[in-house]
C-alpha cells in the first residue's frame, strides 16, 4: 500500500523504504546535481583553498550569513551587498597575511 503523499515505495510486504523526493515520475532515481559556481563562487573557493579556510569560517569572519554566501556563489542570490563585503574582507585578509 502506498500512502497518498507518494514518498514510500514497498519493497516487500514487511519492509518500506523512504525515498526523499529523489525519485522521478517513472520510478527511476534521479542523480544528484551540483549547481555550477558563478565567478564569485570560484573566487571564494580559490580563496578558501589558498588560506585553508572553510566557507563557514569565511562567512563568520566576514560577517555574512553562511546560507546567503552559498546562495551567492551558485547564483541563487544577487548578493549586491554581500559580494562587496566578502571581497573587502578577502582583500584585507590577504594584506594582513602579507604583512605577517
Amino acid at each position: 500500500m502506498i500512502p497518498p503523499n507518494g514518498l514510500y515505495r514497498e519493497a516487500s510486504e514487511k519492509t518500506m523504504y523512504l525515498y526523499h523526493g529523489k525519485e522521478g515520475a517513472n520510478g527511476v532515481r534521479k542523480p544528484n546535481v551540483v549547481k555550477p559556481k558563478t565567478d564569485f563562487g570560484i573566487e571564494v573557493r580559490v580563496f578558501t583553498a589558498k588560506h585553508g579556510m572553510t566557507i563557514k569560517e569565511l562567512a563568520n569572519l566576514s560577517g555574512v550569513k553562511y546560507k546567503s554566501l552559498i546562495a551567492a556563489t551558485t547564483g541563487q542570490l544577487a548578493g549586491h551587498e554581500l559580494i562587496p563585503t566578502v571581497h573587502e574582507f578577502m582583500d584585507h585578509y590577504d594584506e594582513a597575511v602579507v604583512d605577517l
